[in-house]
């Protein structure tokens, strides 16, 4: 059986352009539905990947600021440390520039006649 179908000489009519553009038609929507699906999954894919990423980094400086706290607190309390030496080696220091003082002035001082 040898249709007009299967004749590859045979003239097209009309008919058979116009069915071809009807199918033409219908796989190019289906073509652009599936390119909007595909990037409607990729558009999705990329927000999640840019929350995801997001998350990321918040979490990263929270951590990091937790260490930078930790490390002032410890930087905090060497540094009252320090000012609590100073203090007390400034009083210490004070006590024997007076002392100093006391004994010159007792090496200088002229004494009294001696009997």
């Amino acid at each position: 059986m040898n249709t007009v179908m299967d004749d590859l000489n045979a003239p097209a009519t009309k008919g058979d352009l116009l069915s071809v553009k009807n199918e033409l038609k219908n796989e190019v929507a289906e073509l652009r539905s599936k390119l909007d699906e595909s990037a409607n999954m990729l558009r999705s894919e990329m927000q999640h990947l840019n929350d995801h990423l997001t998350e990321g980094f918040r979490d990263m400086q929270t951590e990091m600021l937790k260490a930078f706290y930790g490390y002032m607190g410890t930087s905090d309390s060497r540094l009252k440390d320090m000012e609590g030496s100073d203090v007390f080696l400034r009083q210490r220091l004070t006590i024997l520039e007076a002392r100093i003082t006391d004994l010159e002035k007792k090496l200088i001082t002229p004494q009294g006649p001696t009997q």
